[in-house]
This record gives structure tokens, C-alpha cells and sequence, in this order.
């Protein structure tokens, strides 16, 4: 017999045997743990998270007469029915910028036989409004997702304003609205006092009203509130509550100088281009001739190569 034959069915007993092993060990069936399962185990939830946690909409099975609504969007005319339960033969298609004050929560027999929600509102000129959301009892006292479409609850916005009126955190975002509706660019990282907050719209239903040192205007930024998918600009995202600069000892006055007014210079680290410009849309690893490259790309057009660690060169 050849060495050639005598090496094939070793190797084959051997294969054999792991197989086997695995198969009475459970190793085959062990997930693999990947670097997002790892992250999810050391997520550390911060004190600005936390801070509006406790405040969400209330259960719509808690709702009473003269609950009050903030409207959005004139879009609003097209959810109720006229002429239905005394409400108004013609309702009204400029309503944003208004309130509805509820009436009742009634329910009536739907077209499927089913017995169906009805909300009957006020509005600001003293028409009654019948909104039919076409859901059951059932489902409208479980659901506490449950909103009016183009409007903001005026509860949330009490008690979000009573939390944050009269405090100064520090303000995260370099943009800013006036009060006559226009945005600009300020500083990152500057402390602001917060004035009180208003209804917003139909995406970020809340509206901070803000002060600024050495600022003459009223400013404001939108946020939002909550768990849901549509939470993408809760407080942590645009506030802090302590001066973010002392978490970064490291940096140099004239480069934190430059992170305050959202400009990058190349040999700045990756952290101090996200303090400066956000987090990126996108980021890939490039390999090269010379080693790895890092891109990040920004939905403005702008993106920042990075090299040794590095910013090496970029565009805005």
C-alpha cells in the first residue's frame, strides 16, 4: 500500500470523529456572537435618556372631555365626516395653528357590525368635528399608540415644558430656528436657557424655546419624545446637561474652538470630526496599497478620508 492510500483514510477517520464529537457536544447548534450582540449587552443608558422616559402620550381609554389638541396641518379637514352626529356640514380646511378641544368618545355600530370609535371635537370657532377612525372599542382602549393625525397632545407639551423651563443644559446642534420660521447655524456645545416649549408639527411635535447668551433673539430647536420610530430627535440627541468639554480633556482649545463651529481640519482623530460635524451617513473601510482607509460620507456631500487615524484629507 502506497503512503499516497494510507494518509486518505486517516484523514477521513479523523474528519469522522469530528463530526461525531459535534454532533453529541452541541457545537454546531452555538450562535455566533457578532460585534452587534456585544454592544447591545454594554449599552449604558445615559441621564439625558432617561430624563422625559416617564412622559408619553396618555392611553386613549384614560381620554376625557376637554382634552385638548394642538392642529399641525390643514390636511387635518380630511379626516372627519361631515353631517354626522350634529357635527358641521362643512368642515372647515384652515385649521392649522389652532386647537380642538374633545368633546366625547362615543361608540356606534361601524359597517362591519362591529362596534366602532367616534370622537367628536370643537374646534376654535365652536363647529363640531366627528372624526370615525374606523377601529374597535377593543382596540382604541388597548392601543397607546393610538394619535390624531396632524395634531399635538397639549398634555405632552405641558409637561415637557414644566420639566424644562427656566433650566440651561448645553446644546448639541449648531442649527436653530428663529421665531419668524428661519434656520441657522450656531455654535455646538454653548449652554442655553430654556424659555418654554410650544406645540411643534406633524414630525417633531415639540418645540423648545431657548435663549442664548450674548444672543438677542428667541431660538428654538424641535424634539421629539417617546420609544417609537418616529422618537429620532429626543433630548440626549440635542441636549446635555453638563458642559460637554470637560469630557474631552485631550482636545486643545484651538481645535474645541473649531469643533464649536462645526469646522475640521486634517490631523484631527475621528472623534473630534464627530464632535464637530455629527455622525456620518455612511462609513466604509477601503483597503490600499498603503493600508486602510477609512471614508466617511455625509448627506450634504461631504466626506472625510482617514488615515494612521487620522483625518487626511476631506470635502465639504
Amino acid at each position: 500500500m502506497t503512503v499516497r492510500h494510507i494518509i486518505f483514510p486517516a484523514a477521513a477517520a479523523i474528519l469522522m470523529a469530528v463530526v461525531m464529537q459535534s454532533c453529541f457536544t452541541g457545537v454546531e447548534s452555538t450562535p455566533r456572537i457578532t460585534e452587534r450582540d456585544i454592544t447591545r449587552r454594554n449599552v449604558v443608558v445615559s441621564a439625558e435618556e432617561k430624563f422625559l422616559s416617564d412622559i408619553h402620550p396618555q392611553m386613549p381609554s384614560h381620554w376625557m372631555s376637554g382634552k385638548k389638541f394642538y392642529v399641525t396641518d390643514n390636511r387635518i379637514s380630511l379626516i372627519f365626516t361631515p353631517g354626522v352626529n350634529g357635527a358641521t356640514q362643512n368642515v372647515p380646511d384652515s385649521l392649522a395653528g389652532t386647537l380642538l378641544n374633545l368633546d366625547n368618545v362615543a361608540y356606534g355600530t361601524g359597517v362591519t357590525g362591529a362596534d366602532e370609535v367616534r370622537l367628536t371635537f370643537t374646534d376654535h370657532a365652536g363647529r363640531k368635528l366627528v372624526y370615525l377612525p374606523g377601529i374597535s372599542r377593543k382596540s382604541f382602549a388597548a392601543d397607546s399608540a393610538f394619535q390624531i393625525p396632524f395634531t399635538v397632545d397639549m398634555d405632552i407639551v405641558r409637561n415637557v415644558s414644566r420639566r424644562l423651563s427656566g433650566n440651561t443644559y448645553w446644546l448639541l446642534t449648531p442649527r436653530r430656528f428663529h421665531e419668524d420660521g428661519h434656520e441657522s447655524a450656531g455654535l455646538r456645545y454653548v449652554p442655553v436657557t430654556i424659555m418654554d416649549v410650544v406645540p411643534g408639527n406633524d414630525v417633531n411635535p415639540l418645540r423648545v424655546r431657548f435663549t442664548e447668551k450674548d444672543a438677542a433673539d428667541t431660538l428654538s430647536v424641535f424634539i421629539t419624545v417617546g420609544s417609537g420610530r418616529r422618537a429620532t430627535r429626543n433630548f440626549n440627541k440635542l441636549f446635555s446637561f453638563a458642559n460637554p468639554r470637560d469630557r474631552y480633556p485631550a482636545i486643545t482649545d484651538k481645535t474645541w474652538n473649531d469643533i464649536m463651529h462645526s469646522q475640521i481640519s486634517t490631523g484631527m482623530t475621528p472623534d473630534e470630526c464627530r464632535l464637530a460635524l455629527g455622525a456620518p451617513d455612511e462609513y466604509l473601510h477601503i483597503p490600499t496599497t498603503a493600508g486602510m482607509v477609512e471614508r466617511w460620507t455625509y448627506g450634504d456631500g461631504t466626506y472625510l478620508f482617514f488615515e494612521d487615524g487620522v483625518l487626511a484629507r476631506f470635502r465639504r
